[in-house]
């Protein structure tokens, strides 16, 4: 699904069709989208909500969401624009007119989280070495939560057939499907395909980011859906190797029977859970943070959690102490939180130290080891404090951290 590319075309804003610029368009993963112009389009603004483009491969862009990065000025004018999303396929007027039936979204380790078994491997019997191998795609399975429509679909490539035949392949790629009854408008949309990132991350506890990314809308004809393919700046992380199930923290098959009620929650949550998930999630997402960052965060989260779900009005001690004594039967087992408020003093110093900038913050910023296990514990409190939320019990979160190969780090300590 690698998409990265370098093409020229003529470029023009949807207000002056008749005045095209030649350039070049560059996308890459890692760097995002950037355009080069052999010239200007002669106005005084340095954003545009969209520019037009129309490509050597006989392709069509919309570029939104763009600004000038760098401008050089003599014989002929070169302006460089970074743009943070490209529609393929299609034009859009403005940003208003970014709407979609429906966004297919392909997330990294989606497949493993949800480990649909489509495949039917067996020996044939007396025989030293065959294989009958039967494979049927998976029927989509849905979920309506409020007016969005959820849904697991699968797509399959293969089998190859070759003129002299070494290998059959056949692969699987699972997607989510989010698909509302009338058009909706892209940064709507965009907020549910995060959320349930979100989620995902949690789940798996690791960087889930957009692998593949289509938006189908409806063009004259009811039902007639285009395809329109979306590409923007992915992670600069790269993808982790496989990961399996067992090391996961909430594989889609210990709540599939449900997952209705799961998914229905955390939706109707989604406003509330904001404040919350925005720092924990960046703990996961960038690589930049110092491990102080990350524990700040942390602790933001956690108090973010207390404030919109427990307590309104406390102090942060009383906060540290209510959230984790709340759920400590869950997992105090693999913490060993010995005395929660001593934990939770010890935390709110830390955090007072490296929120205002306390003389001392040098030496503490040498404890590396002390944050890097306090924010390990806290990952688990705060992931355990939103799953419980959404329906999980004290009992089954127990069980999760039980069964899971994540934390065996922390196991082994206890020995």
């Amino acid at each position: 699904m690698n998409d990265e590319f370098q093409l020229k075309g003529e470029f023009y804003l949807p207000s002056n069709k008749d005045s095209k610029v030649f350039g070049t368009l560059n996308y890459s993963e890692s760097q995002g989208t950037y355009l080069d112009l052999f010239g200007s389009f002669n106005n005084s603004e340095d954003e545009e909500e969209i520019i037009w483009g129309e490509l050597e491969n006989g392709k069509i862009v919309t570029l939104y969401n763009s600004f000038i990065v760098h401008k050089k000025y003599g014989s002929t004018d070169l302006d460089k624009y970074y743009c943070n999303f490209i529609f393929l396929y299609v034009f859009f007027n403005s940003k208003k007119d970014i709407q979609f039936n429906k966004v297919s979204v392909c997330y990294s380790h989606l497949d493993e989280w949800l480990n649909i078994r489509a495949f039917k491997i067996e020996p044939i019997p007396k025989v030293k070495y065959g294989y009958r191998i039967e494979y049927i795609l998976p029927s989509t399975i849905e979920y309506q939560v409020g007016k969005l429509n959820i849904a697991f679909s699968f797509s399959a490539n293969g089998p190859s057939r070759n003129f002299v035949q070494k290998e059959a392949k056949i692969s699987q790629t699972a997607y989510v499907v989010f698909k509302t009854g009338k058009k909706r408008q892209f940064d709507k949309i965009s907020d549910d395909i995060n959320h349930f990132s979100n989620f995902l991350s949690l789940a798996t506890q690791r960087p889930i980011y957009y692998k593949e990314l289509i938006g189908y809308l409806n063009i004259g004809k009811k039902n007639n859906l285009q395809k329109c393919k979306i590409l923007l700046k992915k992670t600069s992380r790269k993808e982790e190797k496989q990961i399996l199930p067992p090391n996961m923290l909430l594989p889609y098959k210990r709540i599939e029977d449900r997952f209705q009620s799961f998914i229905s929650n955390w939706y109707r949550n989604k406003k509330k859970l904001e404040t919350t998930l925005i720092p924990h999630m960046s703990v996961y997402r960038d690589i930049t943070l110092y491990e102080s960052d990350k524990f700040l965060n942390l602790t933001r989260a956690l108090e973010a959690f207390h404030r919109d779900f427990i307590h309104k009005n406390s102090i942060n001690k009383t906060r540290y102490i209510e959230s984790i004594r709340s759920l400590s039967y869950s997992y105090n087992w693999l913490l060993k939180i010995k005395s929660i408020p001593a934990f939770s003093t010890k935390m709110l110093k830390y955090r007072n130290d490296l929120t205002h900038s306390n003389p001392l913050q040098t030496e503490l910023m040498k404890k590396y080891l002390s944050l890097f296990n306090i924010s390990e514990k806290l990952k688990i409190i705060n992931t355990c404090l939103i799953f419980h939320e959404m329906g999980i019990s004290r009992k089954e979160l127990k069980n999760l951290l039980e069964d899971t190969g994540l934390y065996v780090h922390l196991k082994h300590n206890l020995k």
